[in-house]
């Protein structure tokens, strides 16, 4: 029976009062910034792409027809880096890039320039490596975006606006040229000064070209060369309103230079836009437990129990957003039940359905900004008498790059997620010597899982090893004197953080034995 009043929810407990840690976040919002005037503005934002994080996601709000520059350098030496852009409105990728130049010091860099955008509405920066998951470089990198425009020349390997009375700073390479481009007026007169401040300590020749747009064409208007690594015009009358482009370049050695204009260009704007996100969810839900985060599309595991009847699942979305909640019976004779709560605790609607192996939320609008907690149960909640394993999938909750799952990096089988007091099967092979399942831990406090042959034509020796979720080695222990079991592996987890318990036999690649196994992870009493 699904009609069952959900107010019973408010009498179970569960692990309650202990704070949930947040799962490590992977991309999140980015803000448009000015990155040519301030390289280590707030808004440029970094990430550290690995194996069992391969893929990060950066989340801006961008309008019909206009420009946008996006820009990625390599911090340190190893990442070969692949980016890509994805409009969220029509879902198509609308660019993809690998690393297309390089800095004076020699980083890898990807510069998209001027890439114009098809609608409004938000999208998404994907940073990566060649190959993405199937890839093998890792490393650190810095990502900006800024607003583009729409005339500019063609040549330039950086185009980006300057104001009047600013001082920017760039870096050329061998034969490359940079574009800084303002707005003047007939008559104006402007200064433009340009110093080279490499540090090599030997000045650098290189050229400054002012050029001007009119009927549709880029005209020249002037030159000077350096002298002594200095580039001046004073006090140049400008002969119409246009367009302006201070084009520096430079033939010989690498460039670093600052240049500096005033007379004309105007003001600078700073109140760029930049997107906020929802209200995160709290530590607890409201009944007590923390809830495990939900990514769009990806199904989760879980397992009722009379110990353990709900389990808690959260996630953050926007107004108007219609969110699509399925539970499927994976196993028992569990009759599903569901429902979805705001951080008050208030139901805001139950299980539409009467299958007793499947419940589901279809459709529903949220009604504000915020954070949402669904209710994963059996029928009479606490007083049910159903038990079983679950699937719940969640679709059209925002796309968060915030919370993604982590994943064993590539030589490792991924099986499946484990849930507390659940017992897993799986095989080791030659070809498959270890087998890693994912646990989250519900709560603060001390696990242990122990690996155990299984059925009569096994002959596994097995042990049992555990990893963080960035996948760095915590503990590991061997098979127990007998050989058919591995020792039991106690670990402290913290309340919503993710691990790995990887079964794998003794030997390791080298070693000879295989077949089946079991594995469990239990509270420590």
């Amino acid at each position: 029976m699904k009609w069952i009043s959900f107010f019973s929810l408010l009498f179970v407990t569960i692990f309650s009062g202990v704070a949930a840690s947040a799962q490590q976040t992977v991309g999140g919002n980015i803000c448009f910034g000015w990155y040519s005037l301030d390289q280590t503005n707030d808004r440029v934002v970094s990430g550290e792409i690995m194996n069992n994080q391969p893929v990060h996601s950066w989340v801006f709000e961008g309008q019909a027809s206009s420009f946008v520059n996006i820009r990625l350098e390599v911090v340190g030496d190893t990442l070969d880096p692949f980016l890509y852009v994805t409009d969220q409105t029509t879902e198509q990728r609308i660019i993809t890039s690998s690393s297309n130049e390089q800095t004076v010091n020699g980083r890898r860099v990807i510069n998209i320039r001027n890439l114009v955008l098809g609608s409004d509405g938000l999208y998404t920066i994907s940073v990566t490596r060649l190959g993405e998951a199937r890839g093998s470089s890792t490393g650190g990198y810095n990502l900006s975006l800024e607003p583009g425009m729409e005339t500019v020349l063609e040549d330039s390997r950086q185009d980006a606006p300057i104001y009047d009375s600013e001082v920017v700073r760039g870096q050329l390479l061998t034969d490359s040229s940079d574009a800084w481009y303002f707005d003047g007026t007939t008559r104006q007169q402007v200064t433009i000064v340009v110093h080279d401040v490499s540090e090599t300590g030997a000045s650098a020749s290189f050229s400054v070209v002012l050029q001007a747009y009119a009927n549709n064409t880029w005209t020249e208007q002037t030159t000077i060369s350096s002298t002594q690594g200095e580039a001046r015009l004073i006090n140049y009358t400008l002969p119409s309103s246009a367009r302006y482009a201070i084009v520096i370049q430079t033939t010989t050695s690498g460039l670093t230079y600052e240049l500096t204009l005033a007379g004309a260009g105007g003001n600078r704007n700073n109140d760029l836009p930049c997107i906020q996100p929802p209200e995160q969810c709290p530590a607890t839900s409201p009944i007590g437990t923390a809830g495990t985060p939900l990514i769009n599309e990806v199904p989760v595991a879980g397992n009722i129990t009379a110990a353990s009847p709900v389990s808690v699942y959260q996630f953050t979305a926007f107004e108007d957003d219609e969110v699509i909640i399925q539970m499927q019976r994976t196993g028992g004779d569990l009759d599903t039940f569901l429902g979805l709560s705001d951080t008050r605790g208030n139901i805001l609607v139950r299980d539409d359905g009467f299958d007793p192996s499947s419940s589901a939320i279809r459709g529903f609008p949220l009604p504000s900004d915020g954070c949402y907690f669904v209710y994963a149960s059996r029928a009479g909640v606490a007083d049910g008498t159903t038990e079983g394993t679950f699937t719940l999938t969640a679709s059209g909750i925002p796309v968060d790059p915030s919370q993604v799952l982590p994943v064993p990096p590539t030589g490792v089988t991924f099986e499946r997620d484990i849930n507390l007091g659940e017992t897993a099967n799986g095989t080791i092979t030659n070809e498959e010597w270890r087998i890693a399942f994912r646990f989250r831990a519900d709560a603060d406090g001390t696990f242990t899982a122990t690996a155990t042959r299984a059925g009569d034509g096994s002959m596994l020796t097995p042990s049992l090893a555990l990893y963080d979720a960035q996948f760095d080695l915590l503990d590991q222990v061997t098979a127990n004197f007998v050989g058919n079991a591995s020792n039991p592996l106690t670990f402290t987890g913290r309340a919503g953080a993710y691990y790995f318990v990887v079964v794998q036999r003794e030997g390791g690649a080298s070693g000879m034995t295989s077949g089946d196994f079991t594995v469990n992870v239990i509270r420590s009493r």
